[in-house]
Order: structure tokens, then sequence, then C-alpha cells
């Protein structure tokens, strides 16, 4: 439960401007990894907040992209 409410908030900071942190923790929690704490894989949402957070300057999120690209062939993204 404490989960679903950190993903919340989450949402709610985001609504509210934004901030990197936000953007890239709703990556994670719409990734494969945390759909135990109730919250739906979604591609599209994970890659959109990963984004976001990387262009708010998050390095790990600008990684976790480069690897995304680099695994569908996009190297020129991927750098």
């Amino acid at each position: 439960q404490d989960s679903k409410m950190a993903h919340q908030l989450w949402m709610e900071a985001v609504e509210l401007g934004g901030s990197k942190d936000a953007h890239y923790n709703l990556s994670q929690s719409y990734s494969k990894y945390h759909k135990e704490r109730g919250v739906e894989k979604d591609d599209k949402k994970e890659l959109y907040h990963l984004e976001e957070a990387a262009m708010l300057g998050d390095a790990a999120a600008r990684c976790e992209l480069g690897k995304y690209e680099a695994a569908r062939g996009n190297w020129d993204r991927a750098k």
C-alpha cells in the first residue's frame, strides 16, 4: 500500500511541475521491476517519464535511455 501511495505522490509531483526524481521514479514504477507494487506495467508511460527525467538532467535516466536505444539498434540515439 505504501508503494501505491508513493506512486500517487509522484504523479501529483509531476502534475505540479515535475522533478527529475518524480519522473524517474514513475518510470521505474511502470517498469517490469515494480509490478508487485500494484502498478500495471506500461512501456509507453515508462519511456515517457524516463525521457522527461533525462531531459531534466537525471543521470540514471540517461543511462537507462541509452541502454533502451542500444537494445533497439538506435546507436546514434544511444550515445
